[in-house]
């Protein structure tokens, strides 16, 4: 576990902070796509596609070469609509090899360094956001999918 000291533990806080900042138009978006479920489904799912597609095609997610397979499959799911278990499955290996191969080194480098982009940082925790919340929207999509067919 790395030791951080007083300065590194401001310079993440403020970090932290900006993402947040940066990062509310997109989970609003993400917050309206679910209160749009309850009373319109396949206009959620879409407002979920449009939100999904433009995440998926940030530039942060070039790093992750070892998951070009994981990207085409999430990518082809999030252009059919079809948001299915092996959907949310993948969703969540993403995001879990991003934070550990990309996002934890990139933290734990601009914590030692005072020359560390805060910039591109910041582009890397907007990508673990958008992860989250799309999988968050994408579970809450299905459980609504979910409940409409069985009480139906």
């Amino acid at each position: 576990m790395c030791m951080v000291d007083q300065k590194g533990l401001e310079r993440l806080t403020g970090l932290l902070t900006a993402v947040s900042t940066a990062s509310k138009p997109f989970l609003q978006q993400c917050s309206e796509a679910k209160f749009l479920a309850l009373s319109d489904y396949r206009r959620a799912t879409d407002r979920y596609r449009r939100l999904a597609a433009e995440a998926l095609d940030s530039d942060c997610f070039e790093r992750l070469t070892s998951c070009e397979d994981l990207m085409r499959e999430l990518r082809a799911a999030v252009t059919s609509g079809y948001i299915d278990s092996a959907c949310i499955d993948a969703m969540e290996i993403l995001r879990t090899k991003y934070i550990q191969s990309v996002l934890q080194p990139a933290v734990r480098k601009y914590l030692r360094s005072e020359s560390a982009s805060i910039r591109d940082l910041m582009t890397l925790y907007d990508g673990a956001i958008r992860l989250g919340s799309l999988l968050d929207v994408a579970e809450f999509l299905s459980r609504v999918k979910d409940y409409s067919v069985g009480s139906s």
